[in-house]
């Protein structure tokens, strides 16, 4: 889900850790499931709460 709407930099930027706009390769591991547990949560928030989990 944290992906899914996400532009391709978006994307990038999640997968990297926040240490790049054009690359999804070479991120910290932890800073990575951070960043996918921020980025679900901006989802979510954006979405005001009309998520369905299946």
């Amino acid at each position: 889900m944290s992906i899914g709407i996400g532009s391709s930099e978006g994307k990038c930027w999640i997968h990297s850790a926040g240490t790049s706009h054009t690359s999804p390769w070479g991120g910290n591991q932890d800073r990575f499931l951070e960043s996918m547990g921020d980025a679900t949560s901006a989802v979510v928030n954006f979405m005001d709460g009309k998520v369905v989990y299946i």
